[in-house]
Parts: C-alpha cells; sequence; structure tokens
C-alpha cells in the first residue's frame, strides 16, 4: 500500500514517477536510474550494489510522520496535461532499455476511455474492485492502479514478498473478493486449470501478450456472463 500512497503523492506534487523493480540486476537499475536522471529514490532500503547516486531518500513511516505539517506552498499542486506523469521503461531485450514518457493528458485520456469501455453497464453489488497483483513495472499495472480509484472503486493489493505474480493471480480466484481484473494470457491459462464456475469476476482485460481464441472461449464457458476485452 506504501507504493500506492507514493505513486498518488508524485503525482499531486506535479512530480513525476519512475516505477522501478528492486529485485532487478543492479546494472539496469543503475542505468536507469542514470539515464533518467531522476531527482530521487523513494524505497524502504537502498537496492544492493547501487551507489547512493542521486540523492536517496528513504521512505519510512518515521519521515512520513516528520513530514506531516510541513509547508507545502511551493508545490506545484495542480499539474497540467503536458506536465510528466511517469516515464517507464521498456524490457531491454533488443538492446539497452527505452524509456517512454507518459504525460498527464495522456494517462486521464487513458483511464477515461477505459472507464467508457470496461465499465459500461450496471455497476455491481459494492462497486468495482480490482486485485494490485502484477509487477508495477509492468504498464499493464496501470489499468489495475488507477481505473479502480478513479470510480471511487476498491483496490485489493497483493503484496509482492507473498508469492509471484503467477501463484498471485491464483489467490485473487481463490479469495474471490473481486469483480474485475487485468491480466496476461499466461495468467489466463491458471485460470482455466481451477475452473473457477462460482467467481464473482465479471470482466477480464487480457494484455502482454497474444491472446488465443481457444483460451478466451473455455475461460468464457467456465464463468458465465464473463465479459473479456483483449487489449493486446
Amino acid at each position: 500500500i506504501e507504493l500506492v500512497v507514493a505513486v498518488l503523492g508524485v503525482l499531486r506534487s506535479g512530480a513525476a514517477y519512475l516505477p522501478l523493480d528492486p529485485n532487478s540486476p543492479p546494472e539496469r537499475l543503475r542505468y536507469l536510474i542514470e539515464d533518467s536522471a531522476v531527482d530521487l529514490l523513494y524505497c524502504d532500503s537502498v537496492p544492493a550494489g547501487l551507489d547512493k547516486k542521486p540523492q536517496f531518500f528513504l521512505l519510512s513511516k518515521q519521515v512520513a510522520s516528520e513530514l506531516q505539517g510541513q509547508d507545502d506552498s511551493a508545490l506545484n499542486l495542480s499539474p497540467s496535461g503536458s506536465d510528466l506523469a511517469y516515464l517507464i521503461y521498456t524490457s531491454g531485450s533488443t538492446g539497452q532499455p527505452k524509456g517512454v514518457e507518459v504525460r498527464h493528458a495522456s494517462l486521464q485520456a487513458y483511464i477515461r476511455w477505459a472507464m467508457s469501455v470496461y465499465l459500461a453497464g450496471e455497476e455491481p453489488p459494492g462497486g468495482w474492485a480490482m486485485p494490485l497483483f502484477t509487477a508495477f513495472t509492468f504498464d499493464l499495472t496501470v489499468t489495475s492502479l488507477f481505473l479502480p480509484l478513479a470510480v471511487g472503486g476498491r483496490l485489493v493489493i497483493y503484496p509482492e514478498e507473498h508469492a509471484a505474480a503467477d501463484l498471485s493471480v491464483l489467490r485473487v480466484l481463490e479469495e474471490d473478493r473481486v469483480n474485475l481484473v487485468k491480466l496476461t494470457p499466461s495468467h489466463l491459462a491458471l485460470v482455466r486449470e481451477l475452473n473457477p464456475v462460482t467467481s464473482r469476476i465479471r470482466k477480464m482485460i487480457l494484455g502482454g501478450e497474444e491472446l488465443r481464441t481457444g483460451l478466451a472461449q473455455a475461460i468464457s464457458e467456465s464463468i458465465p456472463g464473463l465479459e473479456i476485452y483483449n487489449e493486446y
């Protein structure tokens, strides 16, 4: 949950965020930090192998309590559409990772579109609930993070330390606390093995990989009334 709070705080302040995976090789982390020229690094602890450059700012409850009540008049609390919202890097499988800049106007346009398409129809009892379990460095996660919050819905957060994403999707289905989920076709293949006939999930958004028609049909038949959207 600290990650969600940090992202919203960064955006609210008018700054932009760069998602980093602390489990990535130190060489990749160092390259992303240097190439993006970030000003601050928010983390619970500095990942092993990283030099303390630029300035590292440790995110902790103690620091948060010290910041309460501080003067925020100098902050830009009304970012414009042309301001940078976040910077996300490619995997680098075909060379050096490449940073993609996404601005507030683009993020807002996507979320508004997702609201009109994915949330069309009658709102389920209790409102929309969506799980947050995929890697923050994966652009697929942008939908899971912002869409439910934009409509006053609920985020059900699955901490990474509990399990890898492949296992977390099974936990999402077993706990059955959400009605909208975004995942990859690889995750969907795991869902098929469970045959979740009684799931409360009403809509699935697929991205990240090619979606095979046979797999989509099998899932559609196993969960009555399910709507599947292919965003790939």
